[in-house]
């Protein structure tokens, strides 16, 4: 009310006809035949008008701030703490006829739709749906609390009594997923190939074109290969052995920053410099072996990396030694300041050399 850019009760001169916020607020109420006698309430120096059409559940409100001036209210600069952005949003989700959710089995597909009806709905409320992006019609099939989609589709719901539409649209898209197909990759052997990286970076950097200060081959992700306290990066490749097909929930647990891709794909993204944090994701995945990548930044202060996987029939767990395998053919090696490959016979002894040293935690 007291906002000087965009008058609250309007402007009406020779360039700009722009009417008072109550006045916009009734041509809308009008607009949905919802009666000329708002509700009123007080919240502090906010005040709320809210005009009502009961038959077809719809709503008009007009919020009016006495002191906030030209700037969107939130929680932080209005002291009444009626922040717009999440009132709006609140509004919004409060006029749909119906919320809708899905999920899907361990094979992806075919997906379940779940329908919830409003409370506010008048009793003989039908809610109806549409595939193909069209707008439901009081013609269209009616929506039950549970419908099962093969397919890729678009739904839309509304809600009607017999041919007034009432309340607003819900829609949601349904996508049965496809699980990514195994790989079979080259003679391999166990573990993971690292590489680490020294400099300062905000994230874990492209790799591409730089040189690593060390490389090799370790059972598990973590740490111990790196030779400074700060401002390094490692990146671990190889395959990952998934026993069934299903859907995997991958989680990195990192200090700083560390991501987890599968065949190329961002699946976890934890990245940048922070404190200890987790982030978890998920992605379908054929049995066999599956290509792995996962980065990891270090700053400053401690350094973490833990990375633990859940699937079908079994709960979340660290990752085991035993869930990892590396081509014999990766490369180039390097390990140390050499670029030679080493022969496979001293593979299992630096692999050995790693995980004693993959333990060490880092700390000011």
């Amino acid at each position: 009310m007291a906002d000087q850019s965009v008058p609250y009760n309007g402007v009406d001169n020779e360039r700009i006809l722009l009417w008072p916020a109550r006045t916009s607020a009734e041509f809308w109420a009008n607009a949905d035949g919802c009666g000329s006698s708002p509700a009123q309430e007080q919240r502090g120096d906010v005040s709320v008008l809210t005009w009502t059409n009961a038959v077809k559940a719809l709503e008009v409100r007009l919020y009016s701030y006495a002191t906030n001036g030209h700037v969107w209210p939130g929680e932080w600069n209005h002291p009444s703490r009626v922040p717009a952005s999440e009132e709006l949003w609140s509004f919004l989700v409060r006029d749909r006829c119906c919320r809708l959710s899905v999920s899907r089995d361990a094979a992806g597909t075919p997906v379940t739709l779940t329908m919830s009806q409003r409370d506010r709905l008048p009793a003989k409320a039908v809610i109806r749906y549409t595939v193909d992006r069209r707008a439901p019609s009081p013609d269209s099939p009616v929506l039950g609390a549970t419908r099962t989609f093969s397919t890729d589709v678009f739904v839309r719901a509304r809600a009607f009594v017999g041919e007034t539409a009432v309340a607003g649209e819900s829609g949601i898209h349904v996508r049965p997923l496809t699980p990514r197909l195994a790989e079979t990759p080259a003679k391999t052997v166990a573990g993971l190939h690292f590489d680490y990286y020294e400099g300062l970076w905000d994230q874990v950097p492209a790799v591409a074109g730089l040189k690593p200060a060390a490389s090799g081959i370790v059972a598990l992700p973590g740490l111990g290969m790196h030779h400074s306290e700060t401002n390094f990066a490692l990146v671990f490749t190889g395959y990952l052995r998934i026993p069934v097909t299903g859907l995997y929930t991958f989680t990195t647990s990192s200090d700083d920053g560390s991501y987890l891709d599968i065949g190329g794909v961002r699946v976890v993204s934890n990245d940048g410099p922070h404190a200890i944090g987790e982030r978890s994701h998920s992605a379908l995945l054929s049995a066999g072996l599956q290509p792995i990548a996962i980065g990891y930044l270090q700053q400053g202060g401690d350094a973490a990396l833990a990375v633990s996987i859940a699937g079908p029939g079994f709960a979340i767990r660290p990752v085991a030694a035993g869930d990892f395998v590396t081509p014999l053919t990766f490369g180039p090696w390097r390990v140390g300041t050499s670029t030679t490959r080493p022969p496979e016979a001293s593979i299992a002894m630096m692999m050995a050399n790693a995980v004693m040293r993959s333990s060490r935690r880092v700390g000011f």
